[in-house]
């Protein structure tokens, strides 16, 4: 979040036990406004982090929702995927505009996660237990590695354009390009349901199983229906640049045309 900041406004490193983050922070400067919310995995903080999140959805305008998830051992952890069912239903207008980070992957998971098929095993996964109109599309997914920089460091600015995924896409142009904003009105946010963490958590490792073992001919379909999708996002993050570029146009003919006055 800071390098995307361009500013040291969280804290970021290491942290034994509990994330580092247990309350809403936020940062504001010319690169936008950066809200960093604390996660759900831990059961003592949990209610704090529910209210910060909610406190977050809670501020009425336009957002680029970002979940970083981790992967163990190239598995997903189910308690980051019942965070993001939560938030969705907390939050009904993002729908499936937002995007996913998985961050911080080894170089063996990083080499494995650039097969298609293992990064369709690993969204099948985190999505088992949300419903298909509130999946991103696998494009808007964005694998990071470990960057050594980093290591053992705490509280580190890095440059976004440092962290790029095999193809060289970088954080920046990720997060810029094509994640998607959503405008998220207040009253459309609910109170979280956090008493359903562990329950949630739960039910979707017995999903999540159930996925692994679904046969080829489902896996094929789930992958045909996905390449569709990732080709609408596709056009879709073509229409808004193409919207962006027109309307800075405008604004700089009108401001030639001030000029002149």
């Amino acid at each position: 979040m800071n390098s995307l900041a361009g500013e040291l406004f969280f804290k970021s490193g290491l942290s034994i036990g509990s994330g580092l983050t247990s309350k809403l922070d936020e940062g504001s400067n010319k690169n936008g406004v950066f809200l960093d919310t604390p996660g759900l995995a831990d059961e003592k903080l949990r209610t704090v982090a529910g209210k910060a999140i909610y406190q977050a959805l809670k501020k009425d305008g336009d957002y680029r929702i970002l979940f970083f998830v981790t992967a163990r051992n190239g598995r997903v952890v189910q308690q980051d995927a019942t965070t993001i069912k939560l938030i969705l239903n907390t939050a009904p207008d993002i729908g499936q505009d937002y995007g996913i980070i998985v961050n911080m992957l080894s170089n063996g998971v990083l080499k494995k996660m650039k097969k298609m098929e293992e990064k369709e095993d690993f969204l099948n996964s985190l999505f088992s237990g949300i419903s298909p109109e509130r999946r991103c599309p696998y494009n808007s997914v964005l694998y990071l590695g470990k960057l050594q920089e980093m290591k053992g460091k705490n509280n580190v600015l890095v440059s976004s354009d440092s962290f790029k995924n095999e193809d060289g896409l970088t954080l920046n142009e990720f997060v810029n390009k094509v994640v998607p904003t959503v405008n998220i009105k207040k009253q459309s946010v609910n109170e979280m349901k956090l008493q359903d963490f562990d329950k949630v958590t739960r039910d979707l490792e017995t999903l999540a199983k159930e996925m692994r073992e679904k046969d080829l001919a489902w896996k094929e379909e789930r992958h045909q229906y996905e390449e569709e999708k990732m080709k609408k996002a596709t056009e879709d993050q073509i229409k808004r640049q193409e919207l962006k570029e027109k309307m800075e146009k405008e604004k700089e003919k009108l401001e030639a045309l001030r000029m002149k006055q």
